[in-house]
């Protein structure tokens, strides 16, 4: 059986949810019948389905590309970033747009200003620094792309080996 851990963001969403659902479970349908039975279905035919990646709560998915044949969905929000990052790759490879493919994007919480992306020589701020991480696909290379403090996507060559926190709920 697969583990699966919650993000410390995420926590008071996924305990309102599971309230919310815990009480739909005693719930009865308009028409009077127990709807428990309905639930038991419902439960055993979400048992067979396969979940290849989990939406935050607030602001746009998380997504992430784990089959190369799969195309990833996108908020508006991170869609525009998304496009935005392609563009400038096809640019600067020379490509057209079709060319590249979105691997990953998501909202991300820089722990610095230099948005994960520093240069030797620099010192940067350190605070906390919203933002977004793209990575995108030119043949056999994975190039990324970092956002934050209203700073359009920039192509990142040395991304720092620190992972950014996940982006908190409720934090715009």
């Amino acid at each position: 059986m697969k583990r699966y851990t919650i993000k410390p963001g995420f926590k008071v969403a996924y305990l309102t949810f599971a309230c919310l659902l815990a009480a739909g479970a005693n719930a009865q349908d308009a028409s009077g019948q127990d709807t428990k039975q309905t639930q038991k279905a419902d439960s055993t035919a979400a048992s067979d389905l396969q979940v290849d990646s989990v939406p935050t709560v607030k602001g746009e998915p998380a997504a992430e590309s784990k089959k190369a044949e799969h195309k990833i969905s996108l908020g508006p929000g991170l869609q525009r970033l998304a496009d935005l990052a392609t563009q400038d790759l096809g640019s600067i490879l020379g490509l057209e747009q079709e060319a590249i493919e979105v691997v990953q994007a998501d909202y991300v919480t820089w722990r610095d200003s230099s948005i994960g992306c520093p240069q030797p020589g620099y010192q940067y701020m350190q605070v906390l620094t919203n933002g977004s991480r793209i990575r995108l696909r030119a043949g056999n290379q994975v190039y990324q792309y970092h956002s934050g403090s209203n700073r359009p996507p920039f192509l990142c060559k040395k991304p720092s080996k620190t992972e950014p926190l996940p982006y908190a709920a409720g934090e715009t």
